[in-house]
């Protein structure tokens, strides 16, 4: 899952690099928001993705980027209507247990 985030925000940054090169972005930054944002809207616990993410990476200099897409991406997953991927994974579990 991390490394998907890590591809998606990758993607994403070379996309914004190429079209604000004014800015001097880094597809760097967007790959480790991309990680974090996703990790934290699948398990629906932002400051748990963002802390991982931040520990991970020792870059605490991305801290405000992270939690700006880490909520964000939390929140836009929670309006979806899609379940927490552990909550997910307990109901099929239960299922197949029959209880």
């Amino acid at each position: 899952m991390l490394a998907l985030g890590t591809v998606l925000g990758t993607a994403f940054g070379m996309v914004a690099v190429e079209l604000f090169p004014q800015y001097h972005l880094e597809a760097g930054t967007f790959a480790i928001a991309g990680m974090g944002a996703l990790l934290a809207a699948s398990i629906r616990a932002p400051l748990t993705g963002i802390i991982l993410v931040l520990e991970m990476t020792d870059n605490y200099q991305l801290i405000l980027p992270m939690i700006i897409t880490g909520l964000g991406a939390t929140l836009l997953a929670q309006f979806t209507g899609g379940k927490p991927l552990y909550s997910a994974i307990l109901a099929r579990t239960l299922a197949k247990t029959g209880s």
